[in-house]
């Protein structure tokens, strides 16, 4: 806006200059003390001969009343880390080294899984006493921290596999009650909540279906049904 200097006598323009002016020229204000958690962590600033206003204690941190000056403009330098690949590009030498390693630490683990599943079931003793003497015969074919791992890892595929079992056995018992409750009622009946298969072809495919089931339990039942008790967990 552009106010020529006779018209700042106006009744409807002086208001307007003395306003501009309190806005636009009007001096910045130092920082005082603030009220709450940050009041003492601020106090008024003092101007310096050089026209900086800075903290009474002379710390680093200055405030001007003028803008700062922008830096050039400049290309922020590639990562230099280094990238690691999950395929590991390694010589013939090493590949054989590889194979022969993995081909041994294999074949303990195969014995040790085998000796720990011919020992069956163990409650919490006898398991840290058979790991303890599993171990002690692998640290002398390999280290110390493999028996270790060896023999953990055996441990956990065994508990697994037992109630891998158990819930095998349980899943069983289940499909086979619910198929001879509903083998109970009549084609396309009801009893109660319960009701019957829709059609004969069903009902037909449903009786085939428990005989294979009941096979598959007897057979479970012949290699002794896991119970409740066997369902431990991992031990380390």
């Amino acid at each position: 806006m552009v106010i020529d200097t006779g018209e700042i006598d106006d009744d409807l323009v002086r208001p307007l200059h003395r306003c501009l002016d309190q806005l636009l020229c009007a001096p910045l204000a130092p920082v005082g003390p603030q009220a709450r958690r940050e009041g003492p962590a601020l106090c008024r600033a003092r101007p310096s001969p050089g026209g900086l206003d800075v903290t009474p204690e002379g710390k680093d941190g200055t405030v001007t009343r003028r803008l700062r000056e922008i830096e050039e403009p400049f290309a922020v330098a590639p990562p230099s880390g280094a990238r690691v690949r999950t395929r590991l590009h390694a010589s013939d030498t090493d590949s054989s080294v590889l194979v022969a390693i993995g081909t041994h630490l294999g074949s303990l683990a195969r014995g040790d899984l085998a000796r720990r599943c011919r020992e069956g079931r163990l409650d919490a003793k006898a398991r840290a006493t058979s790991r303890r003497v599993r171990k002690r015969s692998l640290t002398a074919t390999s280290s110390s921290r493999w028996a270790g791992a060896i023999t953990r890892t055996s441990e956990d595929s065994w508990q697994l596999a037992m109630r891998n079992l158990i819930a095998e056995h349980r899943s069983l018992h289940a499909r086979i009650s619910r198929i001879r409750r509903r083998l109970a009622v009549p084609v396309g009946g009801r009893r109660g909540r319960l009701g019957g298969y829709a059609t004969s072809d069903e009902r037909f495919r449903k009786q085939r279906r428990l005989q294979v089931l009941e096979c598959r339990l007897a057979e479970e039942d012949r290699s002794g049904p896991p119970t409740k008790r066997d369902s431990v967990p991992l031990s380390v």
